[in-house]
């Protein structure tokens, strides 16, 4: 499970997959009732873990990064 504050890919990928908890930036309260809720939760955090689990595995194995990789080198060269 994760529990982060920001935007980005790292955002995208964790909401959208449902593997963490997204919060405010700078707001050590809600970060500390986000620990908690977590820490009491056992079969949220394994609902977590599972999802991140799976959307890494899908999104980032070594066939679709190689695949992409290709892919920008290509567009590159074409350049």
């Amino acid at each position: 499970p994760v529990i982060f504050s920001g935007e980005g890919v790292a955002a995208q990928v964790v909401s959208g997959s449902g593997a963490g908890l997204a919060i405010p930036p700078s707001d050590a309260g809600v970060l500390a009732a986000a620990i908690q809720d977590l820490a009491d939760a056992p079969e949220r955090r394994a609902a977590f873990g599972a999802a991140g689990r799976s959307t890494i595995l899908a999104r980032f194995n070594r066939a679709t990064v190689a695949t992409k990789i290709e892919a920008s080198l290509m567009r590159a060269a074409a350049r």
